[in-house]
């Protein structure tokens, strides 16, 4: 399944993006991408929803950081 592999070229495909949404999928780190991937992919499998949540307005500081984050595809 594509999804699996890159989240990231799923994601550009199959929805329309704000250029601020484009941005910050460009920005994830390749090891995010690959996670968000399967994660996603295991939703689209067994019909579970998918929310895309907005950009939190400290994103931009938070993709520079270290810092641990979660992530909860629903």
């Amino acid at each position: 399944m594509i999804l699996s592999k890159d989240a990231r070229a799923w994601i550009f495909k199959n929805f329309e993006l704000t250029e601020e949404q484009a941005a910050y999928y460009n920005e994830l780190h390749e090891d995010f991408n690959y996670y968000l991937g399967w994660q996603m992919a295991s939703n689209v499998i067994g019909r579970q929803p998918i929310t895309i949540e907005p950009i939190p307005a400290e994103a931009s500081r938070a993709s520079n950081s270290r810092k641990k984050t979660s992530v909860s595809v629903i």
